[in-house]
């Protein structure tokens, strides 16, 4: 089920195994997964590349400890964040939805569960991509028409 190759994924995930597993079945499903197994090397990845998802272990953090989905949404808030977690706190939860995270994901889980939460948040990143495009086309056709009304004054 090829889904498309030109859709990348970053994987950031502390666990080796964990992190190899979940980008050879994103692979298998036609996605092209980038891990990272750190915040730091996340960011990175993130500033090199378009990334349409971010499958975030919640032990990963921006390298002096703190939580590195804040950071994430500040940073990029067109890319949809799931969360993978083994210790869920229904406040935490809370919290990061509100702060835009996209969904949670409970380890451990079935790898299938993904498949039905990875296509709606890829939706979801091209909606916001769709509405940026439309927001700059928008906002340059006021600027020509406002530019041509100039000079024929």
């Amino acid at each position: 089920m090829n889904q498309g190759a030109s859709i990348r994924i970053l994987v950031a995930e502390a666990e080796p195994g964990t992190r190899q597993h979940i980008c050879e079945y994103l692979t298998e499903l036609g996605y092209h997964p980038d891990g990272a197994d750190n915040g730091p090397d996340a960011v990175r990845l993130l500033r090199e590349k378009q990334y349409a998802l971010i499958l975030l272990d919640q032990g990963v953090t921006t390298g002096s400890g703190g939580e590195l989905a804040p950071q994430l949404i500040a940073a990029f808030p067109h890319v949809p964040i799931i969360v993978m977690t083994a210790s869920p706190s229904v406040s935490a939860v809370i919290n990061s939805l509100r702060q835009g995270v996209f969904d949670y994901v409970i380890k451990p889980y079935e790898i299938l569960d993904l498949s039905t939460i990875i296509p709606r948040a890829i939706e979801r990143y091209y909606t916001r991509m769709d509405e940026l495009s439309m927001k700059i086309a928008e906002s340059t056709a006021g600027k020509e028409i406002a530019e041509e009304d100039a000079v024929r004054t």
